[in-house]
């Protein structure tokens, strides 16, 4: 988490850091960007 700049970090596979190859994902977002967990889902 990164307060100064209100954004959240996600890394999988490695860590930062670590083997940029072996990573599945990572990403950088705002925390504005938060969603509901089943927006976007079928009921």
């Amino acid at each position: 988490m990164y307060p100064d700049s209100k954004k959240v970090g996600v890394f999988a596979g490695a860590a930062p850091g670590g083997d940029k190859a072996s990573r599945t994902l990572h990403a950088y977002l705002p925390l504005a960007a938060e969603v509901d967990y089943w927006e976007g889902e079928e009921p």
